[in-house]
Formats: structure tokens, sequence, C-alpha cells
């Protein structure tokens, strides 16, 4: 309803991390009629970019590549790591840290062009201005030009 659209439109513009199930839902539950409609959706509550998985299955070194920028990316010497490509910047981080991905938003905030959190001998080549961030990696090489990303071990 245009109400529920009205109070979700506050909360985001408070920039609050709350759910909308949280923040508005359940608050109008008591103003709301639901009814039951059989169906044979399946749910899957994709709470993090590891729960992707099951839409983009992993490489053969078992690395989750989330390519949205629809670039060319190079992976070698790697396994488990996770790789977000969109158009607003680049996540690189092992799979098991996923869940640290909202540190670098300060990064992409700021207007940096890379940004390294917890790593230890990361060496970033990045011909543009477009945004890299890795989170807890080590010895690793990122070689980012427009069109093309190349992530090695050293």
């Amino acid at each position: 309803s245009a109400e529920i659209a009205r109070q979700y439109q506050i909360i985001k513009d408070k920039k609050q991390n709350i759910s909308i199930d949280y923040a508005v839902m359940e608050k109008e539950a008591a103003n709301m009629e639901l009814l039951p409609a059989p169906t044979a959706l399946e749910w899957n509550d994709v709470g993090g970019w590891i729960a992707l998985r099951k839409y983009y299955p992993a490489d053969a070194q078992n690395n989750l590549v989330l390519n949205y920028a629809r670039e060319k990316i190079e992976i070698s010497g790697l396994r488990d790591l996770l790789v977000v490509n969109t158009e607003n910047g680049i996540l690189l981080c092992p799979q098991d840290q996923a869940q640290r991905a909202k540190e670098i938003i300060a990064g992409l905030e700021k207007k940096l062009t890379a940004e390294t959190i917890d790593c230890r001998n990361v060496i970033i080549e990045n011909l543009t201005a477009r945004y890299i961030g890795v989170i807890g990696l080590t010895g690793i090489k990122v070689n980012y030009r427009a069109g093309r990303l190349e992530i090695k071990k050293l």
C-alpha cells in the first residue's frame, strides 16, 4: 500500500539498517488483510553473498564469482574466494568472511579506488577509478583494467 511504501521510505531516508519485514510489515500487520494463495514457489531467505551459491555455482576451485558487471574475470591459484563484481565496485574476500562485506562501504562512500582490510601482502593495480575492496586475504595480486579483472596468488 502507499502507507507501507511511505514508511519504508522514511526508514531508508534515516539510513537505518533494518529489514522491511521488521520495520514496516510487523507494525502494519493489524491494518492488513493477508490471504493465502496456493503456489509452488520456493522460499530462500538470501541473507548474504554465500546464500547466492544456490543460483551461482562455484568454479572448480570452489571460488564463488558474482559477475554483475559482466567483465572477464580470471582467478589463478586461489580457492574458496568470493568475488563480487558490480558497476559500483569489486569485493574480494574469503567466502568464510563474506559477512564482513559491509566494512568496505566506507571506502565506496569516500570514493576510494582501492582499500584493504585485514590483508597482508596484497598488491592492487587498479587502472580505473572503480573501487576495489579486499578483505582478509594474504599474498595476492589484483589487476583491474576496464573490462578485465585478474586475481592471482603471489
